[in-house]
């Protein structure tokens, strides 16, 4: 037996290749030497289920269902938006005098999305809400939507809260 550690103490040396063992390492003349990257890439993982990993992420989203609102809330939510449809004329009445966009009403919108709005193939019911502040430019009745100074856009069906910042306080300091 010899010194080596990785002889098994039960088995005889064969010595059947002594003859090659310190041969130089073989290099094909007509295929160039295979990068230590390309070697790499054929043992990288690979995706055996194509999209499972996305199939989970859709499972484990939250999403909200959206809430009915009572009776006393939709009279709330109309007459703040009655009340901003005014505040906004006067603004854009006096933008119109001055050039200054001071006088637009900033607020404060919370309204509903519907998941299959943020997420294409989403095969979820529900949505979330969405909170954004901003000064309100227009109260379009017609299309049914705010339209704020920076161009964005609020459905006014979907809205469940609205904010008036600044003016709640003197408009309920009585």
């Amino acid at each position: 037996m010899s010194n080596r550690s990785y002889v098994w103490h039960d088995e005889e040396e064969t010595h059947k290749n002594d003859d090659i063992i310190n041969l130089p390492h073989y290099q094909s003349l007509t295929r160039p030497h295979m990068s230590m990257l390309a070697r790499a890439a054929q043992f990288s993982p690979y995706a055996a289920l194509t999209g499972y990993e996305a199939k989970v992420a859709e499972t484990a989203r939250l999403t909200d269902e959206k809430r009915e609102l009572s009776d006393f809330e939709i009279d709330e939510l109309n007459e703040k938006i009655l009340y901003l449809e005014q505040l906004c004329n006067k603004a854009q009445a006096k933008k119109r005098q001055t050039g200054a966009d001071e006088e637009f009403p900033y607020i404060s919108v919370t309204y509903f999305v519907s998941d299959k709005n943020i997420h294409r193939d989403s095969q979820k019911k529900g949505g979330s809400y969405v909170k954004y502040e901003g000064k309100l430019r227009m109260v379009d009745i017609v299309n049914e939507v705010l339209i704020f100074v920076n161009a964005s856009k609020s459905p006014i069906s979907s809205l469940s809260k609205i904010s008036i910042q600044d003016i709640v306080s003197i408009e309920y300091s009585r």
